[in-house]
């Protein structure tokens, strides 16, 4: 069984201590929403800066900056009148990132050259306040999409509390892993996973590995940029857009794999039947007379982070000995929260659970 990416990611950090982990986990989230909100006021005042009034004005400087660092950023100066009052405006627009690169600087400079006609936003309470390029701007969407790597330290967060959370991973008061039918059948998920927290997931991790296949994969993609008159570091706001659109469809794509993958089970003591099912696989109906045992075996698996120990809740065939595994958990009491469950409800069945 497949386990979601917060439990992996919280026994990593537990390899390295709990203290180690915690500490790590909330240095790590607090760094990134510091830089969530930065960004979140930058974009802030991008999107309303599109319904700013709007005036006509004339570029009367446009090259490299003269100071320390003239070789990279773009001094820019451009007047407008307001209500019968001249202004001197600086801002082409509010950027998560300056224009910094040669390429994306010289484009700019040829865009807007001295004595060139421009558009001007200003803010009404402050007139001396304005830009040239309201709106959302691509680079933000990107920026953003790196930041998304906060819900990582979440989903880790989550898997902490699920490692040592006193409840157990199994809990037959729970609706949502168990439901009485009307029939007399209990449905049974064992590990009901929360599709929300799993959507957040891999949501952050693939924000997270997009964003930086976007900053170091630079050569192709600049060409297709180049083709929208944009460049890597300020792509076109439709070609951000469309980076969020497919990363939010795949991982919608991917949550629900996930979840209609989740197994399920069906104990039915009036059809006197257990029926397992998993995904798209064919239900597996066994008789519960034909049940001999629910057992805990103990598998260890070698990653390249360390070894993971799993206990396994198995069901055993007394007919041919076949065996189904139901559910798999990383800590032992939680296995034994299930399995207990099982012999229980198995228990008055002629043969079950023996």
């Amino acid at each position: 069984m497949r386990r979601w990416k917060g439990d992996k990611l919280a026994r990593a950090l537990l390899r390295m201590g709990r203290g180690d982990a915690l500490a790590g986990l909330l240095t790590w989230s607090l760094i990134v929403g510091v830089a969530c909100v930065a960004v979140g006021v930058v974009a802030f005042r991008q999107v309303v800066s599109a319904y700013w009034p709007r005036t006509d004005g004339i570029v009367t400087v446009s090259e490299r900056d003269r100071g320390p660092k003239r070789s990279k950023l773009w001094d820019l100066q451009y007047k407008y009148t307001v209500a019968g009052r001249q202004y001197t405006g600086t801002q082409y627009a509010y950027h998560t990132m300056p224009i910094q690169s040669e390429t994306d600087l010289l484009s700019h400079m040829q865009a807007y050259p001295v004595g060139a006609a421009v558009v001007v936003s200003y803010k009404p309470s402050n007139p001396a306040e304005a830009v040239i390029r309201p709106g959302l701007r691509g680079e933000t969407l990107i920026v953003a999409l790196f930041l998304n790597s906060l819900l990582v330290g979440v989903a880790a967060g989550v898997g902490l509390v699920r490692q040592y959370g006193s409840r157990p991973g199994f809990d037959p008061t729970n609706p949502r892993q168990v439901t009485l039918t009307s029939s007399g059948a209990i449905v049974v998920r064992p590990q009901r996973p929360l599709w929300p927290v799993i959507f957040l997931t891999y949501v952050g991790m693939t924000g997270f590995l997009v964003s930086w296949a976007l900053l170091f994969i630079g050569g192709v993609l600049d060409m297709v940029f180049g083709m929208f008159k944009g460049h890597l570091i300020h792509p076109p706001l439709l070609v951000a857009a469309s980076v969020w659109a497919a990363v939010l469809v795949g991982c919608a794509l991917a949550t629900w794999r996930v979840v209609k993958n989740t197994p399920r089970f069906i104990v039915d003591p009036v059809r006197e039947v257990f029926q397992f099912s998993r995904g798209s696989l064919s239900a597996v109906e066994i008789p519960l007379a034909a049940i001999a045992d629910i057992s805990i075996t103990e598998r260890t698996d070698r990653q390249r982070n360390g070894k993971a120990v799993r206990h396994r809740v198995k069901l055993t065939r007394g007919d041919d000995g076949a065996t189904i595994a139901l559910a798999k958990y990383d800590d032992l009491r939680d296995a034994e929260a299930l399995a207990d469950w099982l012999r229980q409800q198995l228990g008055d069945q002629p043969g079950a659970g023996k």
